[in-house]
């Protein structure tokens, strides 16, 4: 998955942090290592449940076989698909947004292709742009930030020091709560 926009803002604020912590030291230094801990945070969340928190524009490329008649994002939710195009033998072509079937954006994001979308002959990779990510981020996932941040904190750790970003236990439950995997990576005939 390839970022193509803006990265999004931050799902929990230095102000939410503070309020939720009861962290008083008011700074533009501690304000700033706070904000570090809260985005590198919020990649591990985004990576360990798969749910985006905040909107952004995103490129996802994969190997499409001939019959091919669903494909599973790997993440969720997906708020807009904006291109498909299928890259075969040197040429391009796009595949028609009304011709797809989208399914479950929210849940369990998924495309359906047409019968005969991935033509036979060659390899092929087939690319799609999207927009993923929810406005509002679940409040088990902020707390799951908030945890994180408050963890790091206390150790008085550099986000570099990998050893010590082990999630507690209490933040890998409400991960897990809200994790998503998608069920297959694709379908075909």
């Amino acid at each position: 998955m390839e970022l193509t926009g803006e990265a999004p803002a931050l799902a929990v604020s230095v102000a939410e942090y503070r309020r939720a912590t009861g962290f008083i030291e008011l700074d533009a230094e501690a304000d700033a290592l706070i904000e570090s801990y809260l985005i590198a945070a919020q990649q591990v969340v985004e990576a360990g449940t798969n749910r985006m928190m905040g909107r952004r524009s995103v490129r996802l490329s994969f190997e499409a076989r001939p019959g091919l008649l669903r494909w599973w994002f790997p993440c969720a939710p997906v708020a807009e698909i904006t291109g498909v195009k299928l890259i075969q033998g040197g040429g391009e072509t796009v595949l028609a947004l009304p011709d797809l079937g989208l399914r479950m954006l929210q849940d369990e994001p998924q495309i359906l292709f047409p019968v005969g979308a991935v033509p036979a002959g060659g390899p092929a990779v087939i690319e799609v742009e999207a927009v993923v990510g929810a406005d509002v981020a679940d409040a088990r996932l902020k707390q799951a930030i908030i945890m994180i941040v408050k963890d790091w904190r206390e150790a008085n750790i550099a986000i570099d020091q990998t050893e010590y970003t082990r999630a507690s236990f209490g933040c890998r439950a409400l991960m897990k709560q809200t994790r998503y995997r998608r069920p297959d990576v694709s379908e075909a005939i």
